[in-house]
């Protein structure tokens, strides 16, 4: 079978999306030619301007260009020079130009894709933020004749229901009260896009039960919802605990561990904020905080540049990353925002226990708390708390890592979710070498 995934970025640049992906088609390789298409594949171009929606649509100036990456084709589209000029002014809040504009946009990448879908027998098109992306692969598959499926990266924003805004049908924002404010990336009326997109594709991936349930709420009918999962994005390869933790001035001290995107929704600053009560209790301990800033988290790091117990580190491959979990004692996430939560079945490979954010994501992967310890990620207190018990309990620690170790290997390898997704796509099973499986019902003639 031929499948082309379809996603904003993709990589070498980081982030849920682009590891899932990634991941995936690796473990799909061997039985199916695979393309990727996409606007950015960089993490500079990426961050480039804040809101990925009018980012892809107009800063992605590669279009046409293609590459391979791990084996895979991997292929650019944007917008042209004078197309970008034409929906700027349109794009900027203009609710009365807002459909038309989308309309012609979804046309024009369509046209792109076409071309690119000429062997194509399934289309994945993954990340609901960039709403016009998955609407314009959804015009070109049903122009080539092919189904679709869509993952829409569903997230959700707890506990700040005092804080956000709705921009409501008047395109008046209104404060959100009652139940967790449900944020549909990117978060204001181009959302209706992407809803759209869940009820009219041929099958729609969810990552957990949760978000089942949420799409079935938004309208969409149960039997075409699969729930699949993410599993770890881990290489072997890289340096020893022992030799990482030389390598950063680290001795026998309590390593408590941030790896990811380090962006204020991650709990950034309520982790340093903890810090101080569990330096009380344990004066060593180093917070290594490592992967890509976003937003103002190099701010809030700044303010503890010269202490040498905080230790701010850059992007780190994936052999590297394994050796973090590794090197570390507590790995710690209270996010607020989370779609799923990668990092922590990383943790768990290590065998090394969490604290995460008490979030229904992260609640479902940890079997309800079973595999760590959850907490309210706008608590500083709380995150303290749970700290502070995993540092001075080896043996629970020890007991949570293995509970969530045993979760990993049954639940969420690679293994089992590319089976889960070949599932999801009407794949029939073949024993045979060399055989390419095609859809349920295709005779593959």
């Amino acid at each position: 079978m031929h499948i082309t995934f379809v996603q904003p970025v993709y990589r070498p640049a980081i982030g849920g999306c682009e590891l899932y992906s990634h991941q995936l088609l690796g473990h799909l390789q061997d039985r199916h030619s695979l393309q990727v298409i996409t606007s950015f594949n960089s993490q500079e171009e990426k961050l480039a301007y804040p809101d990925l929606w009018r980012n892809c649509l107009l800063h992605a100036r590669r279009g046409g260009e293609q590459h391979e990456f791990d084996g895979v084709p991997v292929h650019l589209i944007s917008l042209r020079p004078w197309q970008r000029q034409l929906f700027f002014p349109v794009l900027r809040g203009h609710r009365r130009w807002e459909r038309p504009a989308m309309a012609l946009i979804e046309r024009l990448l369509a046209a792109e894709m076409v071309p690119l879908f000429e062997k194509t027998d399934l289309v994945y098109a993954i990340h609901g933020g960039v709403s016009f992306l998955g609407c314009a692969a959804q015009r070109a598959a049903r122009i080539c004749g092919v189904p679709m499926y869509f993952t829409s990266v569903l997230h959700e924003r707890h506990g700040w229901d005092d804080e956000l805004k709705l921009i409501g049908e008047d395109g008046k924002p209104g404060l959100v009260g009652g139940a967790p404010y449900i944020k549909k990336i990117p978060g204001t009326y181009h959302d209706r896009y992407w809803g759209e997109l869940v009820k009219t594709v041929d099958g729609v991936i969810a990552w957990t039960e949760h978000e089942k349930k949420i799409l079935i709420r938004e309208g969409v009918a149960a039997e075409r919802i699969h729930v699949t999962g993410i599993g770890p994005t881990l290489r072997e390869g890289g340096p020893s605990r022992l030799e990482l933790r030389q390598r950063h001035g680290i001795g026998d001290e309590p390593v408590v561990l941030f790896l990811g995107r380090k962006h204020e929704l991650k709990g950034i600053a309520e982790i340093l904020e903890a810090s101080g009560a569990v330096w009380q209790r344990h004066p060593d301990t180093k917070f290594v905080f490592v992967g890509p800033a976003e937003g103002s988290t190099e701010e809030i790091l700044a303010r503890y540049a010269n202490d040498p117990r905080v230790l701010n580190l850059p992007p780190v491959s994936d052999a590297v990353k394994s050796s973090w979990f590794s090197a570390c004692d507590v790995f710690v996430n209270p996010s607020l925002h989370e779609s799923f939560g990668i990092a922590f079945l990383e943790a768990w490979v290590a065998g090394r226990p969490i604290v995460g954010g008490d979030i229904p994501p992260v609640r479902e992967i940890s079997g309800n708390g079973e595999a760590g310890i959850l907490v309210s990620g706008r608590s500083p207190a709380h995150i303290a708390d749970g700290l502070i018990r995993l540092l001075a309990d080896r043996e629970y620690a020890d007991r949570l890592g293995r509970i969530g170790q045993e979760r990993v290997r049954t639940r969420y390898s690679w293994e089992r979710l590319a089976e889960l997704t070949e599932r999801a796509f009407g794949v029939e099973k073949t024993d045979e070498p060399g055989i390419t499986p095609g859809l349920e019902g295709d005779s593959g003639a």
